[in-house]
Parts: structure tokens; sequence; C-alpha cells
């Protein structure tokens, strides 16, 4: 006698789920931003009924580290428009860049609209978000741009203000439980990691890959 699917145990259920959508958040991240059939995005084991579609969907979303930092700041608040409030409400984990500095003046630090724009977004949207990760390219640009500013301005408050401002944006999201800064491994330690590790975010380093030359990763294949 066949078993229906919805009779087996829901951790059963569950680990299904995780085994047939590996690796199909790839798919929603290139194709949540563009203007096609959403449905056809959709895998089969989705539309099957709605019960299936809501317990998988919450897997789904849950289980995936979503690297947000592929888009402009713009296209990150369409993608979460665009997912809805139910399922970004499962996402745990995502990459994005560092908010873009606009403003460097004294006693006025400020980011770009649209980095406040995204980083709102976010705070309303994933409210479950456990782990926010600022990824290495863009956090280069920022500690490049505020330790020119302090070498020519001669004093550590704007940068220290900025760092303050990132800061508060991020611990906006009420369920977070981890900032981690992605950056270029080699570098003498400046200030400016000092003063990260200082209001907990977690450095991670990596090892600078120069064009032209295979990676290690590439080097054990």
């Amino acid at each position: 006698m066949p078993t229906n699917f919805l009779s087996l145990p829901s951790e059963l259920r569950n680990d299904i789920y995780e085994q047939v959508l590996t690796g199909f958040s790839n798919n929603i991240e290139e194709s949540m931003c563009e203007d096609d059939d959403q449905e056809s995005q959709i895998p089969g084991l989705l539309l099957a009924n709605k019960r299936i579609y809501l317990e998988a969907s919450s897997v789904l979303y849950a289980a995936t580290t979503f690297d947000l930092s592929i888009y402009r700041m713009p296209e990150v608040v369409k993608f979460l428009e665009r997912i809805g409030r139910r399922n970004a409400s499962f996402i745990l984990n995502i990459r994005i860049d560092f908010p873009y500095l606009k403003d460097l003046r004294i006693a006025r630090v400020t980011f770009e609209d649209e980095s406040e724009a995204a980083l709102a977004a976010i705070r309303d949207y994933c409210t479950s978000l456990r782990t926010l990760t600022a990824v290495r390219e863009s956090v280069s640009t920022m500690e490049e741009t505020l330790l020119v500013h302090n070498q020519y301005r001669k004093g550590y408050e704007m940068p220290m203000m900025a760092l303050q401002l990132a800061d508060e944006r991020f611990r906006a999201v009420a369920s977070l439980q981890e900032i981690i800064i992605e950056l270029d491994e080699g570098i003498p330690p400046t200030y400016l990691r000092t003063e990260m590790k200082r209001r907990g975010w977690r450095i991670v380093e990596f090892e600078e890959h120069v064009p032209g030359f295979p990676s290690p990763d590439e080097d054990e294949e």
C-alpha cells in the first residue's frame, strides 16, 4: 500500500525537503529580481499542494545563506519584496555589501540612501535573521575610505562614528546574533579592525588572491 507523503513524520519530511531543495537557492537569488514568471522558477515539490508549499518553503529559506551582495542595494529591497514577508521571515543568514558611505564630515556621518533603504528592508522583512555577513570587497572599500580620511584629517572621530552608525543599523535587526566582517589576510591590523572587534563583530580573514594565479582550491582540484 503506497504511503501518503504527508503521513510521514514531520522530521522525515523536513529531511526530504532539505535534500530536494539543496542548491535551489542560487536559482532564487538569480531570478527573483528579474521580471520572469516567478512560478516557472519554483520546483515542482513546492507546487504539489498548499501544505507542502508552506512546509517546504520554510525549510528552503531557513537552510539557505542568501548572498545579497550579488545585487546593487536597490535590488536587495526588490528581492525581499518579491519573496514576501512570510518567506523572508524564515531567512537566518545573509551576505551583503557593507553600507556605502555618503558623508564624512564633522558631526555628520551618513550612508548612501540606497544602503539605508536596503538595511531597513532587511530589518523589516528578515525578522528571524541570525547572522549578517559583510563581504570582503565592500569592507575593503570602506576600510580604505576611512583610512584615507584619517590620513588627511588626522583624527579618529569620523571613522569611529562611521563604525558606530553601521553597528546601530546592523543591530536594529532585533533577532540578529552575529555580525561577520570579511577582510583580506596579511594586512597589518589597524585601529579600525580593533574597533570592529571591540563592537563584537567577528573578523574572518581571507588570503588575498592574485589574478592570473590559481587559488588554493583550484590547486587541490
